[in-house]
């Protein structure tokens, strides 16, 4: 997973919360109107973009830890909210053929969606990490740690799946920054004063991002 895909998850996934009230009464998404991406996959997407707000955090003091923290547990939340709006498309079928004025309808969702918390989905879920200790073992390893996105990926069990020069992640895993190969070793930093400072090919690499990202 990319930073352009856990992002292209995230801001579907929240699109389809904001958009609830245009459902009607009794009506939820099917799976499929997340275009393919489960669970796992929202909760994948939000770990990887709390790991790369922590990355893009210079400072981190009790306030912004603060903040980061915030943003975990929002998501976290808003993760829980799949299994109140999302359902199998032959679920979703029938609760939109239920009839919003007819008084026994209220009886008729009920049954159709009693056993969302004992879903597949939500076991599936149930077993992985939350995003609030994700974030936290981010903090632990700490930005600066050479081989910081492969942790991160390690801990997520997934891969990158793009070669998008444009792809924030992918180009510092491309070029090494922040990560380790288990093929090839990259770049040692070396530390001075406490301060972990980079060599000289990093700071271009750097550069380079800056340029392409942030114009």
């Amino acid at each position: 997973m990319s930073y352009k895909t856990a992002a292209k998850i995230f801001d579907l996934y929240c699109e389809r919360l904001i958009n609830l009230d245009k459902l009607g009464k009794y009506k939820k998404y099917g799976y499929s109107d997340l275009n393919g991406y489960d669970i796992i996959d929202i909760s994948n997407a939000m770990k990887l973009l709390a790991a790369d707000r922590l990355f893009n955090t210079y400072t981190l003091d009790d306030n912004k830890k603060a903040e980061l923290k915030k943003y975990a547990s929002e998501d976290g939340a808003a993760l829980i909210n799949y299994f109140f709006h999302f359902f199998p498309d032959d679920i979703a079928s029938k609760l939109k053929r239920i009839d919003p004025d007819d008084e026994r309808g209220i009886i008729e969702y009920s049954n159709l969606t009693s056993d969302a918390i004992n879903s597949e989905m939500y076991k599936l879920l149930n077993r992985e990490e939350t995003i609030d200790s994700f974030l936290n073992y981010c903090i632990n390893i700490g930005r600066t740690d050479a081989n910081y996105w492969g942790k991160v990926y390690d801990r997520l069990g997934i891969l990158w799946e793009t070669n998008d020069d444009k792809d924030p992640i992918y180009v510092l895993i491309r070029h090494g920054v922040n990560f380790q190969s288990k093929e090839k070793p990259i770049e040692v930093e070396i530390k001075l004063g406490g301060e972990i400072k980079p060599g000289e090919n990093t700071k271009n690499i750097l550069k380079k991002i800056k340029e392409i990202f942030f114009k």
